[in-house]
């Protein structure tokens, strides 16, 4: 009857052949930190370029400058709405300055009527207590 009896498998202990559990997941834990000990180059801060420099300054400033337009260069993440707002305000800048001209030009276009009264009194010489 014995020899009708399956032997069963001990749950407890692995085989030998076979890998564990427990030596996967530590195998995948090992690979895991190797991936984040290779990628902790990119934690490092990056120098920026000059043009980088120059690129968030002038971001900056538009985001801040109260000329209509100017924030909304700045805000604009597409090439056609930056060139949109770019064209509107060069056209509002260059209709602003043609304005100016023309007021400055008429102002100087009125006749002038310069009237000089001398005094004798203030060509004598001064009296001396």
């Amino acid at each position: 009857m014995s020899s009708e009896l399956r032997n069963r498998k001990n749950s407890i202990v692995p085989p030998k052949d076979v890998d564990s559990d427990i030596d996967i997941e530590d195998e995948e834990f090992k690979e895991i930190i190797k991936d984040i000990e290779s990628d902790h180059w990119k934690d490092e801060a990056v120098t920026p370029t000059r043009w980088t420099k120059t690129k968030t300054s002038l971001r900056e400033w538009g985001l801040s400058c109260s000329w209509h337009g100017v924030p909304h260069m700045a805000q604009s993440v597409s090439p056609a709405t930056i060139l949109l707002w770019t064209t509107l305000v060069a056209i509002s800048a260059v209709l602003f300055v043609y304005l100016i001209t023309i007021t400055v030009k008429q102002y100087f276009s009125f006749p002038k009527t310069v009237k000089l009264n001398v005094c004798p009194e203030m060509w004598a010489e001064p009296k001396h207590f």
